[in-house]
């Protein structure tokens, strides 16, 4: 059998000092040495050149960019090698890392640095601590056993067209290593030296270098290992697994793999649930409790990433009702707001009207009904804020049982409920049904209804079944449940305006005689002047954890015309996405990001509302934001002790940020995405 034809690809950036020795140590068993120049400012290219290499020019600055010039260089070749041009790794060793490839042992093997005899101060210690916590990351996700994402690396061009790489940056070997962990292809570590590099790092050298290359890492990871396109596969260590007797690695993992990442994840979740049953309402250290919120995210998003069996989902679906179970049988955790939904539908019973004035909660007129609700009640000088269609559901529920315990399992039944309509427009999208995890595990709602008991899931409940009729060619049907959800909560009615060209006249008529029969039916003389009133002085005088409202107050010189500004800004997006019949979930999700970007208030459990959407559409930055904003709690703490209802900026940083960051490298690679479907491949210069 003929050799196969190795080319090595070496990116470089300034490495005119280190060039021409690596080039100059390259095995003679290497056909082709490529050093792609990634827009140097010294003689990196001349030099390289001098030394035998042969020079490809990618002036766009970027990692990936560069290997995918190489690589579209090295045509005909059938291993590629890829290694760094500063001479931190060793050359010579290319033949050690290509021979499991060469043994028929693998398609990819990776240089691990950490195996290796990496020499002193060669890599800082915030970029070890930071490559570790990534390769945990990835192995969690994809079930391989990796202990680097090194540069020095060879992979078969045939498996290498198998990944169809794209990352331009700083992503590219976590892409190539997570790929081929989906993919089940055959993945190798060996040992490499690690040496000092000559000259000065370009990543992890900087602060922002790292942040920045960090940042990407951790997107890609999320990015790819999230896909269910394929099963995991296992990292095999070492060189010398098929000389000791081993079987080679067997293309994806085993079945049950998945299955006790699965399992895993899910006792870590039944862990954090009965903490959080067990603690005080509401936590005066928030530290314990973030910490908690944050290892259940963590485990959330493990399973996410392992497609259950169809047994698998009913038993993750069980689970998800047994913590609900645990959490609605615990006191409210981190709001009273269920306390108000009881007191109101109490005051009905008694013949009152939560809208009027004279039946405020502080009113004389409850003295007799005053007990642990009403002292649990926030704003007792308010009327009240929900629409009323809650008002009747939450006056049906106390008539049969007035405790707060009864409220929150009424709202975990609505949730659960909307898991059977999102089944349901799954299967008719034929969509993978383990998509319902993405609601039934979240740490959010698990805390936010079942825990806290917020109404948002009644009209995440009708929102869905609008969702759903409009898949079923319902018009009529989906614009009364969308007035049911609008009559639920406000929110509903501005993701209406983004499906408007969906409706006929007739059917927003009917929407709209729901609407203003159920208003009519709590308009008396009492509430006339008072029913919008609680409404209104929340939109006029609260702000909390806001971002671009904070924009919009400072250029307009008032909140009153923020609130307006931004009110107007959502509704003309969602006029706008309706004139474009743009996709229902993709304009359902576009005007609830803006709603929260817009808002003068941002609460925790407003990004429930994220929830059931994402179970029908993959949104990265959406689903990290329903990790990152249980961050605002940070206000209890200070709050409690009698300071402002306030966050600071660094605080939102932290909360808004990531998501920022994965929102705009998801825009970038979908352009690089359509790019490349039109120009039929990728940009290599």
């Amino acid at each position: 059998m003929a050799f196969p034809r190795i080319a090595v690809v070496i990116p470089a950036l300034d490495e005119e000092e280190a060039i021409g020795t690596v080039v100059g140590e390259i095995p003679p068993l290497v056909r082709d040495v490529i050093v792609v120049d990634n827009g140097s400012r010294d003689r990196t290219a001349e030099v390289a050149r001098a030394a035998g290499a042969r020079v490809v020019s990618e002036p766009r600055r970027g990692y990936g960019r560069a290997c995918l010039a190489g690589i579209a260089a090295a045509e005909g070749a059938e291993v590629l090698a890829f290694l760094d041009g500063d001479h931190a790794d060793d050359p010579a060793q290319i033949e050690a890392v290509v021979a499991p490839i060469l043994d028929g042992r693998a398609d990819l093997v990776i240089g691990a640095r950490a195996a290796g005899r990496p020499a002193a101060a060669t890599h800082p210690w915030h970029a070890v601590l930071g490559t570790r916590a990534c390769v945990a990351l990835m192995n969690l996700l994809t079930g391989s056993r990796a202990t680097d994402l090194g540069p020095f690396r060879a992979i078969t061009a045939q498996a290498l067209q198998r990944l169809g790489m794209r990352d331009r940056d700083y992503g590219w070997t976590a892409e190539m290593q997570v790929k081929a962990a989906r993919l089940g292809l055959r993945v190798v570590e060996v040992p490499v030296d690690h040496r000092p590099r000559i000259g000065r790092s370009k990543v992890s050298g900087t602060v922002r270098g790292t942040v920045g290359a960090g940042t990407k890492i951790v997107w890609t990871i999320l990015r790819h290992g999230l896909s269910p396109r394929a099963r995991p596969a296992e990292t095999v260590r070492g060189p010398s697994a098929a000389a000791e007797g081993s079987s080679p690695p067997r293309r994806g993992a085993p079945p049950w793999r998945g299955g006790l990442r699965l399992v895993g994840s899910g006792l870590v979740l039944t862990a954090c649930v009965l903490w959080w049953a067990g603690q005080p309402p509401p936590p005066t250290r928030i530290g314990p409790h973030l910490a908690s919120f944050g290892l259940a995210f963590a485990a959330y998003v493990a399973a996410l990433a392992a497609p259950p069996s169809r047994r698998g989902l009913l038993l993750a679906l069980a689970a998800g009702v047994l913590w609900r179970c645990v959490l609605v049988a615990a006191p409210p955790l981190l709001s009273d707001d269920v306390n108000r939904y009881v007191w109101e539908g109490r005051v009905q019973l008694h013949g009152g009207n939560p809208y009027a004035w004279k039946d405020r909660p502080e009113s004389p007129r409850w003295l007799s009904l005053r007990d642990p609700v009403y002292e649990g009640l926030n704003h007792k000088d308010y009327t009240a804020v929900y629409p009323p269609l809650f008002l009747l559901a939450a006056r049906a529920v106390v008539a049969i049982d007035g405790s707060l315990t009864a409220m929150k399992a009424f709202l975990a039944v609505c949730e659960v409920l909307t898991w059977g309509a999102l089944a349901l427009l799954l299967r008719r999208r034929r969509l993978p049904p383990g998509r319902l995890l993405v609601l039934a595990w979240s740490p959010l709602a698990l805390l936010e209804i079942a825990g806290s008991g917020h109404n948002e899931a009644f009209a995440m409940l009708w929102l869905v079944l609008a969702l759903l009729a409009l898949d079923a060619d319902r018009p009529l049907l989906s614009a009364i449940a969308v007035s049911a959800g609008f009559l639920s909560k406000y929110l509903p009615g501005l993701v209406a305006a983004a499906w408007s060209r969906r409706y006929r006249v007739r059917h927003v008529l009917a929407g709209a005689l729901l609407a203003a029969a159920l208003f009519a039916f709590y308009l008396d003389s009492g509430s006339r002047e008072t029913m919008l009133l609680s409404l209104s002085k929340y939109s006029q005088l609260w702000r909390f954890n806001e971002t671009l409202f904070a924009l919009l107050a400072a250029v307009l010189g008032s909140h009153g015309a923020a609130v307006r500004a931004g009110s107007l800004l959502t509704l003309a997006l969602a006029l706008a996405l309706g004139r474009r019949r743009s996709e229902p979930v993709a304009a359902a999700t576009a005007v609830v990001v803006a709603s929260l970007l817009l808002a003068p208030n941002v609460l925790p459990w407003y990004a429930l509302w994220l929830l059931p959407l994402l179970v029908l559409r993959d949104e990265p930055a959406a689903l990290l934001f329903t990790g990152t904003v249980s961050l605002a709690y940070v206000v209890y703490p200070g709050w409690q002790s009698g300071a402002p209802w306030r966050i600071g900026w660094g605080w939102r940083a932290l909360e808004y940020g990531p998501c920022v960051l994965v929102a705009a490298w998801t825009w970038v690679d979908g352009r690089d995405m359509k790019r490349m479907a039109l120009g039929g491949g990728p940009e290599t210069g």
